[in-house]
């Protein structure tokens, strides 16, 4: 786990996996990761290069069933981001 948040090298990939659908879904896959931080260089290794093959398609992880509701709640958050970057991203 890094920074005592319990996120293991799968978690990584799962999370960049389900990053990976909503951007194909919304914004036809283009994303953008930062990475920020670096303080464990062994697990942050791990966890780009997780990130990375999920990414490029090597090895996608099964990603749990969406959970009741979070649809709605995905989209208000969504137009919420949108309503403030857009100041900045004329796309959006």
């Amino acid at each position: 786990p890094l920074g005592h948040m319990d996120v293991t090298v799968e978690g990584f990939g799962k999370m960049a996996a389900v990053l990976k659908g909503i951007a194909e879904e919304h914004c036809g896959g283009k994303i953008l990761y930062y990475l920020e931080g670096g303080y464990n260089l062994q697990g942050l290794t791990a966890g780009v290069k997780r990130v990375l093959e999920v990414q490029s398609g090597i090895e996608i992880p099964e990603v749990p069933k969406k959970v009741e509701g979070s649809d709605e709640r995905f989209s208000e958050y969504l137009s919420m981001l949108k309503s403030n970057f857009r100041t900045y991203w004329n796309s959006l």
